[in-house]
C-alpha cells in the first residue's frame, strides 16, 4: 500500500462511522465509474463520429480536398 493511501486510511479510521460510510460510498462510486472499458467506450465514440463522405481517395488526396491543392499522382 502506498504511503499516501495509508495516511488517508489512518485519518478515515478516526472519523465517526457515519462519516466513514459516506467516504466509502464516494470511493466506491468513483471506482465503479472508472471501471468502464476504455477501449469499448473509445470504439463507441469513433463509431458515432463516423461520417460517410463518398470520397474513396480522401486519405491519399487530403491536401486536395482540405486545401484545394492539386491531386497527387493524377495525370
Amino acid at each position: 500500500m502506498t504511503e499516501l493511501l495509508e495516511q488517508a486510511i489512518s485519518q478515515v479510521r478516526q472519523l465517526p462511522d457515519s462519516e466513514r460510510n459516506s467516504i466509502a460510498a464516494l470511493i466506491l462510486k468513483a471506482l465503479e465509474q472508472k471501471q468502464g472499458d476504455f477501449w469499448a467506450d473509445f470504439d463507441e465514440i469513433i463509431a458515432e463520429s463516423q461520417v460517410s463522405t463518398g470520397i474513396t481517395d480522401l486519405s491519399d488526396q487530403h491536401d486536395h480536398y482540405a486545401h484545394g491543392g492539386e491531386k497527387r499522382g493524377v495525370e
